[in-house]
């Protein structure tokens, strides 16, 4: 296309359309690594204020400039002449990048070779449709105005320097069909998606390889969900153990303690002449308690029974009067407190413990 210029007069920019490449490479990250001819040589033909001007490129230009090549923006066809003159700047670069050529930049025989990463999704399958399959890269070059013939054919000047500004995915190629995308490793894009989402940090050529590495990594994932699943199965185990064997010492620790207490109450039963054989704790102490309470409601609290039962078993009148007050006084369940005539029963009992107690 065109020359357009850039800085000064004297600048040119210079957007040139143009066997041994790699296949496409998928990254881990969802990312495609591509390889492509960036520039050839051979004769560029331009149109500068209405003449034709005819530009030798060779070889030894196109190796001379290859490390400026190296980690150039990649857009999506050239940056419109109008908005951005056709250059890649800081201003917009955001807005135009979709990539950038890597550092395995070559000459293979009389072009230049290079790697590249497309990041963006479009662009991505532009080149996978094979829509913008060809390279054409933008730069500003020296010329040298010595005109001549080789086996190109006829030429006004010739290219001896360039420095790249960028390389572009377009349809055609001012360099020819030679430049071009490798694309015949065709991936499938949604497993490209798969792989993003699977984190899969190896790296393949082809969508059988694509397919051996998430077939793999589904594989690994349900192998991590059945050990969790069993980590969590045997850690329930060891739970529902460990509850089981604390229902069984507190049922043991349980039956220690009422067999303690039935020995003890029996001994009191025994001692005022209460039968207590073959007969449950709770009924016996309730038993025993109605010795000294008659009117002892069968409902009532535990620490209540056990308290009568306690004074019941005294051996010491004066404790036995003190119990029998303060169960008077105070009664572990309101309910129980006697009304009426199971009052004046009461009132007996305590009467009868005062008695024993001047007596003693």
């Amino acid at each position: 296309m065109d020359e357009a210029e850039a800085g000064s007069p004297d600048t040119l920019v210079r957007v040139d359309y143009s066997g041994e490449l790699s296949s496409p490479k998928l990254r881990a990250d969802g990312f495609v690594e591509f390889d492509g001819f960036v520039a050839t040589e051979g004769i560029l033909t331009y149109n500068r204020g209405g003449k034709i001007v005819r530009e030798y490129v060779p070889a030894s230009t196109l190796e001379k400039s290859m490390e400026s090549l190296k980690r150039c923006v990649v857009t999506l066809r050239h940056p419109k002449r109008d908005k951005h003159r056709e250059l890649v700047t800081p201003e917009h670069v955001q807005k135009l990048q979709v990539g950038d050529v890597g550092t395995n930049v070559r000459m293979v025989d009389v072009r230049v070779a290079a790697d590249f990463v497309v990041r963006s999704d479009g662009a991505i399958k532009s080149v996978m449709d094979g829509k913008t399959t060809q390279l054409s890269a933008a730069y500003f070059p020296t010329v040298d105005p010595t005109p001549g013939v080789n086996k190109y054919g006829t030429y006004d000047l010739v290219q001896t320097d360039r420095n790249y500004n960028h390389v572009a995915l377009v349809e055609s190629a001012r360099g020819g069909r030679g430049l071009y995308v490798r694309t015949d490793g065709k991936m499938n894009q949604n497993l490209i998606s798969l792989i993003a989402m699977l984190a899969i940090t190896t790296r393949f050529d082809s969508d059988d390889d694509a397919v051996d590495a998430i077939s793999d990594s589904v594989e690994k994932l349900i192998e991590q969900k059945d050990a969790e699943k069993a980590r969590a199965d045997a850690a329930e185990a060891k739970l529902a153990a460990a509850e089981a064997k604390l229902a069984d010492n507190e049922k043991s620790e349980k039956a220690r303690t009422d067999a303690a207490d039935l020995e003890r109450v029996s001994k009191i039963a025994e001692r005022i002449g209460v039968p207590f054989k073959d007969v449950k704790l709770r009924d016996l102490k309730l038993a025993v308690a109605r010795t000294v309470i008659p009117d002892v409601n069968a409902d009532a609290a535990d620490a209540y029974i056990d308290g009568i039962v306690t004074a019941a078993g005294s051996s010491d009148p004066r404790d036995a009067y003190r119990q029998a007050q303060k169960l008077a006084g105070s009664r572990a369940d309101a309910a129980d407190k006697p009304k009426g005539r199971r009052q004046s029963n009461y009132v007996k009992t305590l009467r009868a413990a005062n008695a024993a107690l001047r007596e003693g």
